[in-house]
C-alpha cells in the first residue's frame, strides 16, 4: 500500500513535470523569430514617423523637424500628447522617439535636436501609408483650393 502510494505520488509530480516542461517548450516556439516592428495606429511613434515623412516630401523640406514642430504637426495624428502625460504616468507620446531612434528609423543630430527620418524609416512610413485609414490619406493629399488639409 506504501510502495502504491509512493509510485502514484511519483507518477503525478513526474507528469507535472512533464506538463511544465511541453508549456514551456511550446511557448518558447511561439516567441522565436523576430517580428518586424509597425507601429500601432495614432500611436506616438506612428504619428512621428508619418510627420517625418510627409515632412521629407516636401519641396521645400530642410530634411529635418525640431522636437517643437514635431510634436506640433504630429499632434493631430496621435491619441495621447507629446507634451502633457496621462494621468499617474510619467511618460508622453514623445517618450516613444528613442524607440524610433534605436530600430534605426530616426536619427537625432546637434544640441538643439533636429530630427530626420531614415531611409529605412522612409520605407516603413509607406509601407504604413499604403494601409492607411483616410484620415492619414486625406492629409496626404493637398486640398483642391491649394489650402492646407
Amino acid at each position: 500500500s506504501q510502495l502504491f502510494h509512493y509510485s502514484q505520488f511519483h507518477y503525478r509530480a513526474f507528469s507535472l513535470v512533464d506538463a511544465s516542461v511541453l508549456c514551456f517548450q511550446r511557448r518558447r516556439k511561439r516567441s522565436s523569430g523576430t517580428r518586424e516592428y509597425i507601429p500601432q495606429y495614432r500611436s506616438g511613434p506612428y504619428a512621428l514617423l508619418i510627420t517625418l515623412y510627409n515632412d521629407s516630401r516636401e519641396p521645400g523640406s530642410r530634411g529635418f523637424m525640431t522636437k517643437r514642430q514635431l510634436q506640433t504637426e504630429a499632434q493631430p495624428l496621435a491619441d495621447k500628447s507629446f507634451t502633457i502625460p496621462d494621468p499617474g504616468v510619467r511618460y508622453t507620446a514623445w517618450s516613444s522617439m528613442g524607440t524610433l531612434i534605436q530600430k534605426g528609423y530616426v536619427i537625432k543630430e546637434s544640441n538643439p535636436a533636429k530630427y530626420s527620418i531614415t531611409d529605412t524609416g522612409s520605407e516603413l512610413a509607406d509601407k504604413i501609408l499604403r494601409n492607411a485609414p483616410d484620415d492619414v490619406l486625406r492629409m496626404q493629399q493637398p486640398a483642391a483650393d491649394g489650402a492646407p488639409p
